[in-house]
């Protein structure tokens, strides 16, 4: 049976500003291919932007890049 493995390094943080904040992860690594004989290089990101309306209640939007395919997502989150 076949497995793919990853191996690579992160680097990421968080900035904020007031009630907002935003945060950037980006990772760099080899995945293995069929029989761990080809490795194909991905440089894989999360940026994601947060606005508090209260102490419990934000906004968000983020966006991610992983494996070639571009992702988004906004929203409103309260923690109960």
């Amino acid at each position: 049976m076949y497995q793919s493995q990853r191996r690579g390094v992160s680097l990421g943080g968080t900035a904020k500003f007031g009630a907002a904040s935003l945060t950037l992860d980006v990772t760099r690594d080899l995945k293995s291919e069929a029989n761990n004989v080809a490795y194909k290089k991905r440089t894989n990101a999360v940026l994601e932007a947060k606005y508090a309306l209260s102490k419990r209640t934000f906004v968000y939007g983020a966006y991610l890049r992983f494996d070639g395919d571009n992702n988004y997502g906004v929203g409103v989150r309260h923690n109960f």
